[in-house]
């Protein structure tokens, strides 16, 4: 093993964590806001731009079309840009915005997030 493998200090974080998860019941929180995350994503399906959602649980991917062949991506790529300007940090690859929140989300969350991203690609060109 290494040098670190199984120390003490790690283990007894990591127990600590697991406690945390379970007292706090932050695994039955991701599973109670998986369907209110489903329907909200997918209220963006007939959006201009938007290609494909995609989701598992409360992580999500929306495929935003080509803004032109010479520039790949640039739809995702500037809304990640819009996004972080206005409080909101998703991840792009290629032509897809991620979104994987926190597992303490609720459901203010989630109606912030998607009116956000609403507002973002409604106003893509």
């Amino acid at each position: 093993g290494y040098t670190y493998s199984g120390h003490p200090l790690a283990a007894a974080a990591a127990i600590g964590t697991l406690d945390t998860y379970k007292d706090d019941k932050i695994m039955e929180n991701a599973t109670a806001m998986a369907k209110p995350w489903e329907d909200a994503i997918h209220s963006l399906k007939d959006m201009p731009h938007v290609v494909d959602i995609r989701n598992c649980g409360i992580l999500g991917a929306i495929q935003l079309d080509n803004a032109s062949n010479d520039d790949p991506g640039r739809f995702a790529r500037e809304a990640y840009v819009e996004l972080f300007n206005k409080g909101v940090m998703v991840r792009y690859t290629g032509n897809n915005i991620a979104l994987s929140p926190p597992l303490i989300l609720n459901q203010d969350h989630i109606d912030q997030l998607f009116t956000t991203i609403r507002d973002v690609v409604s106003n893509l060109s």
